[in-house]
């Protein structure tokens, strides 16, 4: 594992937490649950909800990295100056 990927590891747990205090997500989350529980198969809901939390997770961890490499070059070039 590379250090971009142990760091975001340490960033998951306060992500996590941010999402649950966050009214949109909490909104999103409901509005999946309401359309899976009325237009899906219990099978077909828990396979979309698998595959909506591996696609939020590659989200998360490329942003993670993508901030991680502009913080390095906005220090570096404040460093500079």
């Amino acid at each position: 594992m590379n250090v971009l990927d142990e760091i975001a590891e340490k960033f998951a747990d306060v992500l996590d937490y941010e999402l649950m205090s966050s009214p949109e997500h909490n909104k999103a989350s409901a509005q999946l649950n309401e359309f899976c529980a009325n237009s899906l198969t219990e099978e077909q809901a828990t396979k979309l909800n698998d595959i909506v939390g591996k696609l939020s997770s590659a989200v998360f961890r490329s942003s993670v990295k993508s901030g991680m490499k502009l913080g390095a070059k906005l220090t570096a070039e404040l460093l500079r100056r």
